[in-house]
């Protein structure tokens, strides 16, 4: 080879290695950016879904985890504390639900429960009816008819007169129940607790009873018994039929 074949060979080659070397300053800065270790992750997110909807998803685990705290708090309200489909013996400031055996002072208590307002169109009521035999207590059973005027517990025709401003007693009788409706405060006989919607916390409060014959008025401090029977029917669909959920019954015992 002569003189200037070899100076041709020479620039040649150099050339040819000024162009490799780019290519190797690219590839490192390729190499520096993965060095960053969330990348990974967030190129795993990114894989099926765009970011901006990543970021619309965490919106709304936000706004589900804001209602959640939502509701939490409105269960600290009276309202929400109480289950609507339940009636409840309220005494001393404590409210316990009608089921099994209750134990209550010879004191002032109320009965308490939700239900709708009586309207000529949509007549919620409920109805009530306290005993002392338990043989009376039997009878009263889920699938009775109440629009009828047969001698069974509940039955249309059965139920007890009250004066205007409401029942003054709890009447103990083997036939007959009291009639419990709240249309306004003009006309009710129980007393309006709270509201919610159209759900009305409603409240029968029981200071006296009578349960001779004679229809004598006497205060629940002087009552002789030691326990009766309590069961009460709210016809929420009303459709007249004591349905599963609409009868709620307890045995009371004055402690």
């Amino acid at each position: 080879m002569n003189y200037r074949s070899t100076i041709i060979f020479f620039i040649s080659l150099t050339f040819s290695q000024s162009c490799v070397t780019p290519k190797l300053q690219k590839s490192e800065k390729i190499q520096v950016k993965e060095k960053n270790k969330d990348k990974p992750v967030l190129i795993k997110q990114e894989s099926n879904t765009r970011e901006t909807n990543n970021l619309d998803l965490s919106e709304n685990d936000k706004e589900i985890n804001q209602d959640d705290t939502l509701s939490e708090n409105d269960m600290l309200s009276n309202i929400y504390n109480d289950k609507i489909d339940e009636v409840y013996i309220y005494q001393n400031g404590e409210e316990r639900l009608i089921k099994g055996e209750i134990k209550l002072t010879k004191s002032k208590f109320s009965i308490r429960f939700y239900n709708y307002a009586y309207i000529d169109k949509s007549r919620y009521n409920a109805r009530l009816r306290v005993t002392q035999y338990k043989r009376d207590f039997k009878k009263i059973k889920i699938g009775a008819i109440t629009n009828d005027l047969s001698n069974v517990p509940f039955s249309d025709g059965w139920g007890i007169a009250a004066p205007s401003t409401g029942y003054e007693r709890l009447w103990f009788m083997e036939n007959g129940f009291h009639y419990l409706i709240y249309k306004n405060e003009v006309d009710r006989r129980l007393t309006l607790v709270d509201k919610v919607d159209e759900w009305l916390k409603l409240d029968l409060e029981i200071n006296n009873f009578t349960i001779d014959k004679g229809g004598s008025l006497n205060i629940i401090e002087d009552i002789l018994i030691d326990q009766f029977y309590l069961a009460i029917y709210i016809d929420r669909n009303l459709n007249n039929t004591i349905d599963k959920g609409e009868l709620f019954k307890c045995k009371v015992v004055f402690r």
